[in-house]
This record gives C-alpha cells, structure tokens and sequence, in this order.
C-alpha cells in the first residue's frame, strides 16, 4: 500500500486502464474544471483508494461490474450507471469487491 498526505492507495489497475495527468496550475482561458487526473479504470482485487482533506472534486462513474464506496460510516455498493461527486476534503474509499470486476471513469 502506498501513503500520501491525501491518504492510502493501491492502483491494482489491469491492462486496458489509462490515466491522464494534467497539473498545469494557469490557464489562458476562463475554465470551469478543469481536470488534473482523468482516466478510465479496470481494476483488480487489490485496488484501494482513500483520501481526505484533498483539494480536488472526484468524479466516478461506474461503467461495468461492481466497487464499493465509503463515505463517512456508509458503505455503499456501485454499479453500472452510478455516478459519484464527492469533495476530496472528506473523508472516503474507494475499494474492490472481491470477485468482482470493477471499471470506471
């Protein structure tokens, strides 16, 4: 497992995954978002993913199989279909359902 001062991971990502990196801090143009991590997921039984008191939005959109989010007490499972807006300054994870396949953007 990996720390940062955001929280803990591991990526587990499987083949066919991709991330986008984009932390250029100025714009010439007025942009209502714009994204510094963008990807599309499959991952692994072993993806894990939390964090708080991070200054960013996360945005999760699960596109096939199952993943779990916890937020706060609450456990909730997502399915195709399931968006997700979530303030990173709170507290949540991300995580695999074992024997589960998970994709997500």
């Amino acid at each position: 497992m990996t720390s940062t001062s955001f929280g803990s991971y591991v990526n587990d990502f499987l083949d066919g995954s991709y991330t986008v990196y984009n932390f250029e801090e100025e714009h010439s143009s007025p942009i209502l978002i714009a994204p510094q991590i963008a990807g599309f997921q499959k991952v692994g039984p072993l993806y894990f993913n939390e964090t708080r008191n991070n200054p960013v939005l996360m945005i999760n959109l699960t596109t096939e199989g199952k993943g779990q989010i916890t937020l706060g007490e609450e456990e909730i499972t997502l399915v195709p279909g399931d968006l997700v807006v979530c303030s990173n300054y709170y507290y949540h994870r991300l995580k695999a359902i074992k024997n589960e396949k998970w994709e997500f953007y």
